[in-house]
């Protein structure tokens, strides 16, 4: 139990971290609203002094968003749900019987901006579960649960409050069970990316959610009783805490999450930093050779050469065919024969023996252009 006074102070602190006020009721008017209709507030005994009124947030509608975004737009951003729902579980002293009902009356408005908020706020590490890749199928399954802070719960109520859709089974592994949201399947086309994704990606999401307030709830029994309150998960959102890239969502999103620097994971990479296929790439670049040797031309294209003798064979070819090439830094080339060698399937069977040719990797740049002459014979 807290002192009247205190409380009244401590509830008009609140007050100033409201949702935006429009101006002031009327002395004696209800807060206005916009949206569904409220149901007439109760006759409730004057106090000495008028509590604060402000425009109460704008009710959820049954109208379902057309994407995560819309979703946002009422949405109260929270950092500290502790702090933004300790009215919740206030109590007024009764020393005085005016004080007591001027606490009340200030308590119970800022219990109804809470019941009428729609909150936003990332939620811990349970909230997220990953299957191994499935490599049949080629994706991750993330699955999303709907607990808030089922790895730290909040201090609220005189000890710790879980915030979840409602009470879980219980635990396994610090997870918990029977308060799923839903699935959601993430592609990696191949053992490579699934690898990158589970080392580099998968640590590094998190859970956004949009929910409303809801009643309190008690799991376990005795000592071992754990408290919780109710939310109503109305969306979420899988993202990046270091890009922001949003990797799964309901209802979908279509943009990244939007992270302040002075929100910024410590740990993440500076935004402009080079990925770590930039920097592989710059290495392995710094150690090759500027341009090809007349001997790396030589070895590339002597497995050619028997290939080439066999069309000749085959078309009774006669004479220096004289080919084209234009190599590139990662040793790809495009091939052209000259006259009288660049039509027919004569000309099919020699590109494709030059095909066979190897050339190694060189820096990028220009492509090299290659001249090579083959002397004919059936």
């Amino acid at each position: 139990m807290i002192q009247s006074n205190r409380l009244v102070l401590s509830l008009l602190a609140l007050f100033a971290f409201a949702p935006a006020a429009t101006a002031a009721p009327k002395k004696g008017a209800t807060a206005p609203a916009t949206g569904a209709p409220k149901a007439a507030p109760k006759e409730i005994a004057k106090p000495a002094a008028e509590p604060p009124h402000a425009a109460a947030p704008a009710p959820v509608t049954a109208v379902a968003p057309a994407n995560f975004e819309e979703l946002l737009k009422d949405g109260v951003p929270s950092r500290d749900l502790s702090r933004d729902l300790e009215p919740l579980f206030a109590t007024c002293a009764k020393d005085s019987d005016l004080a007591y009902r001027q606490c009340e009356t200030i308590r119970q408005w800022h219990v109804e901006r809470i019941k009428g908020a729609r909150y936003v706020a990332s939620a811990d590490g349970a909230a997220l579960q990953a299957a191994p890749w499935d490599a049949t199928e080629k994706s991750f399954t993330l699955t999303v649960n709907g607990c808030l802070d089922c790895q730290n719960p909040i201090q609220l109520g005189g000890g710790p409050l879980l915030l979840a859709t409602k009470a879980p089974r219980g635990f396994a592994d610090g997870l918990p069970i029977g308060v799923e949201l839903s699935d959601h399947e993430v592609g990696a086309a191949d053992a490579k990316k699934a690898k990158k994704f589970s080392e580099k990606t998968l640590p590094r999401l998190r859970v956004e959610m949009v929910f409303t307030v809801g009643e309190p709830f008690e799991m376990g029994k005795g000592d071992a009783a754990t408290k919780g309150l109710a939310i109503v998960a109305l969306g979420h959102r899988v993202y990046d805490r270091c890009s922001g890239e949003v990797v799964a969502s309901s209802p979908v999103s279509l943009k990244a999450k939007e992270i302040p620097a002075a929100e910024r994971d410590p740990s993440c990479p500076a935004a402009d930093a080079p990925t770590e296929e930039e920097v592989a790439e710059a290495a392995e670049q710094a150690q090759l050779p500027e341009t090809l040797s007349r001997a790396d031309i030589e070895r590339a294209m002597a497995p050619v050469q028997q290939r080439v003798i066999e069309c000749a064979t085959e078309f009774e070819l006669n004479g220096v065919a004289r080919v084209s090439l234009s190599v590139s830094g990662d040793g790809q080339m495009t091939v052209k024969v000259a006259a009288p060698f660049d039509k027919g399937e004569a000309n099919i069977c020699i590109r494709q023996a030059l095909k066979e040719a190897q050339f190694p990797k060189f820096k990028k740049g220009k492509p090299i252009p290659v001249e090579y002459p083959f002397v004919l014979h059936p």
